[in-house]
């Protein structure tokens, strides 16, 4: 989602904006899981 750049990058770069609490959005992200791009969907 963030094109393969870091938050903070994208965030020093002005490209992206969090309008109220960072640290709220930061404990967001820290609750979800990252999966390999390529997972087994359906498995026999």
């Amino acid at each position: 989602m963030l094109d393969g750049a870091g938050l903070e990058q994208q965030l020093a770069d002005g490209k992206l904006k969090i309008e109220g609490r960072k640290e709220v959005f930061g404990e967001l992200m820290g609750l979800l899981d990252t999966y390999e791009f390529r997972f087994g969907i359906v498995t026999p």
